[in-house]
């Protein structure tokens, strides 16, 4: 690991080569016009681009000089009351609010108007729910001879109520059990119409892109498939089998599809059974799996079957499972077949195979699976979470409709159905997390989390999980992440917030500042320094006396203060402040070379990085371009601390002037940078521009908040297919604050309910 150090060495520093370096690097003309990207030491006037600057540098300079005895009692005796009644922090301080509870207000009451005082309460699912209908199928041979869809004890109705038929049926199932096929729908579309050559119903439903009717048909080859298999099972005769298949058992085949009212039944049904899915393959006494790669024992991630949401909850707790696989059969053509394996086994090698892969997050899983307690459910929880966000945004599914009722039933608490909307996936992870926070830290999450996708409203503390390597794996939340509601009282609004309870934070500036205690504060002037002072303390005794005794000593001791105040000026036109994280935007220019052209202190720095084993924050493919700036966001900026010397890399899409921290990653602690309300004491709303890691030093220089409100708006609206839209229209509040290298970044401020339409 490369050294971190102060960005010079003092060590050695003569006074020679003290006035050497004042003499070969001060900079006269900085006395009256600064550096670009450095604000002077002034009381007003402070930015070189200000009108007022030279004239407020040009007062500085009559005052400290002419007037030096002057400037001396005020810089050493009335400045420090001013720097100690300047020094609070508005963040240390900031005002209490008191956000709501998300599991105050159930998504199954409905929107609730703002201050209305009525409030619900969140509850506990009930376990082990039972598949409402199933497929009754009649094997004959390799062949269906007969199927039809029969109901089951999903709402365990009162048997009294059942018919003889229906209770016939109950008891066949209990004894027998059900078969549940777990299947990607991309592989039933490709046999149906790439290898059977079967045409769709031409009929289609307006709210769906497939119709159930077709649906169907597609999911009906899969059980074809299944019969095939299924007579390739030595000693496996004729016979009637129970199965669970998704198109077929998700709704009520009796209703009617005509009506508009009928489909919002059949919807809601299919939604609802959805919520439940890992008890349905938990209840199963088999589970087959399936999909139409030849000889893929889908172990495989890069298997369709293994790419599935749901496959999680449809794999985890099963006791046997049926691995389909096809193979090349004499005639050419791909014949199914299947191994019987118990589930453990099973789930083994799909560790086995994470290991080698590096899919980290799946390998916990399944140890979790496998080797039940080893795994504890914080660690478990954050795999679950991981793992499903990564698999939705490889199938392309960023909106993650379905991400909450998949994951429904694999956490310790789950939601009733009914409070799964599948309408904002965040929003029912926020749920989920909610219901479980006795089990998970949300902290961890949002510590791997990269910005959110431009188009998403709300919940933008999330985003994309980054994938742990090794060297990266470790992840120690330092703080509690709650999500909450913020109660806007002037919009009369409730807006989601990531609440972040005793974090400690950071501030992060945008301009260098000339130090003009140089001569006091830097290490390399320490022997100047203690000459100086000796020299002109000296002098001024010598004066003092001479002016009670003589009376000519008052030109001694002006000569003394005027020299000491020169002196003071041309080392602070060399340094800048040693304090702090300052952030450059990398498409200014270098900002190394930025920084040693106004500090040549600076020439040797050291990067957090690569060799640091830092966690990485993937760079987008695709860039937004904010309305009339030509900027592309996310942009690449350095985040330099100026006391060390040490820099880091990192993706924003604004301007940062605070970072949270969050959880010790790696070696290092990983931070949430923010654009935060820097002069208001109230609580606000801040908003998430980046992520970044930095080196545990940081940790020295934090203060603590007492909460800290994460949210913001969308940068664009949701785009059609792949193609972003050209402009960008923030609703986040812009953060007043020049940048490091002066320059002004402008800123403009239905779901579908079924796995099928999902894959």
């Amino acid at each position: 690991m490369q050294e971190i150090s102060m960005p010079h060495t003092y060590k050695n520093t003569s006074i020679w080569d003290c006035l050497s370096i004042v003499v070969t690097k001060c900079r006269i003309d900085r006395l009256f016009r600064e550096d670009p990207g450095v604000l002077a030491p002034l009381w007003f006037g402070r930015d070189p681009d200000s009108g007022w600057h030279v004239i407020a540098n040009c007062l500085r300079v009559f005052f400290a000089i002419p007037l030096a005895p002057i400037y001396v009692l005020w810089f050493y005796i009335a400045a420090p009351w001013k720097q100690a009644i300047r020094a609070t922090i508005p963040w240390k301080v900031e005002w209490p609010h008191v956000p709501d509870a998300i599991i105050l207000e159930p998504p199954s009451m409905g929107p609730q108007k703002f201050g209305s005082g009525v409030f619900g309460s969140g509850e506990y699912a009930i376990t082990n729910n039972k598949p409402h209908w199933l497929l009754e199928v009649h094997f004959k041979g390799a062949s269906i001879s007969f199927e039809r869809q029969v109901p089951y004890d999903g709402g365990h109705p009162d048997e009294a109520a059942l018919s003889p038929d229906e209770l016939a049926t109950r008891k066949a199932i209990q004894d027998s059990g059900y078969i549940a096929i777990s299947y990607p729908m991309k592989s039933a579309t490709h046999m149906y119409t790439n290898e059977a050559k079967r045409q769709l119903d031409s009929s289609s439903d307006v709210d769906r892109e497939v119709s159930l009717a077709n649906r169907q048909l597609i999911a009906h080859i899969v059980l074809e498939c299944y019969a095939e298999a299924r007579a390739s099972i030595p000693g496996k005769a004729d016979g009637v089998e129970y199965v669970w298949l998704d198109e077929f058992c998700l709704s009520d085949a009796r209703l009617p599809k005509a009506t508009w009212d009928d489909k919002k039944v059949i919807n809601k049904q299919r939604g609802l059974e959805l919520g439940q899915l890992t008890d349905i393959f938990r209840g199963a006494k088999q589970v087959a799996v399936f999909c139409h790669e030849a000889r893929c024992d889908h172990t495989d991630s890069a298997c369709a079957w293994g790419k599935r949401l749901f496959t999680l909850g449809e794999i985890m707790y099963t006791e046997e499972v049926l691995q389909m696989t096809r193979r090349p059969g004499p005639d050419g053509n791909l014949a199914n077949s299947i191994t019987v394996l118990p589930g453990r086994e099973f789930r083994g090698s799909m560790q086995a195979r994470a290991v080698k892969e590096k899919q980290w997050h799946l390998y916990n899983i399944m140890q979790h699976s496998t080797n039940s307690g080893s795994v504890h459910w914080q660690s478990a929880i954050h795999s679950f979470v991981v793992e499903a966000i990564r698999r939705d945004e490889a199938d392309g599914f960023h909106t993650h409709n379905m991400l909450g009722k998949a994951l429904n039933g694999l956490l310790p608490r789950r939601s009733k159905l009914e409070d799964l909307q599948g309408v904002d996936g965040w929003a029912d992870l926020a749920w989920l997390l909610e219901l479980n926070q006795g089990y998970y830290n949300a902290a961890a999450l949002v510590a791997v989390c990269q910005t959110a996708d431009p188009w998403v409203e709300e919940y933008r503390w999330w985003g994309k999980p980054i994938r742990p390597q090794e060297g990266r794996e470790r992840l120690e939340p330092l703080s509690t992440a709650i999500p909450a509601k913020f109660r806007d009282e002037a919009r009369k609004t409730l807006q989601p917030v990531l609440s972040i309870i005793g974090p400690k934070s950071v501030k992060v500036k945008h301009m260098l500042r000339r130090d003009d205690s140089a001569l006091f504060r830097n290490p390399e002037m320490r022997i100047l320094k203690m000459y100086s002072i000796t020299i002109a303390a000296t002098l001024g005794f010598i004066g003092l006396f001479l002016l009670f005794n003589f009376r000519v000593g008052l030109p001694i001791i002006y000569v003394a203060c005027v020299s000491f105040t020169t002196l003071e000026l041309l080392v602070g036109t060399i340094y800048v402040k040693k304090d702090g994280w300052i952030v450059y935007e990398d498409r200014l220019g270098d900002p190394i070379s930025f920084l040693a052209a106004r500090d040549f202190s600076y020439r040797n720095t050291t990067e957090w990085g690569d060799r640091q084993l830092i966690p990485k924050w993937d760079v987008p493919t695709k860039q937004l371009e904010s309305a009339g700036e030509h900027i592309p966001r996310p942009y690449g900026v350095t985040l330099i601390n100026l006391q060390t010397g040490v820099y880091t890399k990192a993706m924003v899409t604004g301007r940062p002037n605070n970072m949270v921290i969050l959880a010790v990653h790696g070696g290092g602690i990983t931070c949430m940078l923010l654009q935060r309300e820097e002069k208001a004491l109230e609580a606000k709303v801040s908003v998430k521009v980046g992520m970044v890691n930095v080196p545990p030093f940081v940790l020295s220089q934090a203060d603590y908040s007492g909460t800290v409100y994460v949210g913001g708006g969308a940068l664009c609206e949701k785009p059609w297919g792949e193609n972003f839209p050209s402009t960008v229209t923030r609703t986040d509040k812009p953060v007043d604050n020049h940048s490091f290298a002066s320059s002004t970044i402008s800123r403009s401020n239905q779901s579908e309910t079924s796995k099928s339409r999902h894959e």
